[in-house]
């Protein structure tokens, strides 16, 4: 039995917001591990260097030229030890890499007709576009949540 054009049409327009939506939160993602990485290594850098400078300085005793130095660095540690946690960066990774997973996982599953998509093609069409907004708003719901708690 072949599938009528309009079908085949609302089953690749549904692939297509999928693949969008993935490649999204995807992306999201790999900005938000990025910044967490990067606020990170920096906040531990700086305070080992913070360290170093404090112990050097002591040993050294360098002249009032170098006098900012450790003001400087001691300020960046701090700066990017608060950033860690005021840009929710961990928290937002992890939730754009678990609406990619939850969309990768719906989308086997209505290009293999299982689970819920044993129907006729046009049934689980509507279905599976039902289920991937569902995914976002749910999504975009955890997103409002976790910004509002930044903000307290």
């Amino acid at each position: 039995m072949t599938t009528p054009p309009q079908a085949a049409e609302s089953r690749e327009s549904a692939i297509q917001e999928c693949n969008r939506l993935i490649t999204h939160f995807d992306e999201r993602a790999r900005r938000h591990k990025k910044s967490f990485v990067c606020y990170k290594h920096s906040s531990v850098a700086l305070t080992v260097g913070v360290t170093v400078i404090s112990a050097l300085q002591g040993i050294y005793q360098p002249g009032p030229s170098w006098a900012w130095v450790l003001p400087v660095v001691s300020g960046l540690a701090a700066f990017c030890t608060t950033m860690v946690h005021a840009t929710n960066a961990q928290e937002l990774w992890l939730r754009s890499r678990s609406m990619t997973h939850m969309l990768t996982a719906e989308r086997f599953l209505f290009l293999q007709g299982a689970g819920n998509y044993s129907e006729e093609e046009a049934k689980n069409v509507k279905l599976f576009s039902m289920r991937l907004m569902e995914i976002w708003a749910g999504g975009h719901e955890q997103w409002e949540k976790a910004i509002e708690h930044q903000k307290e």
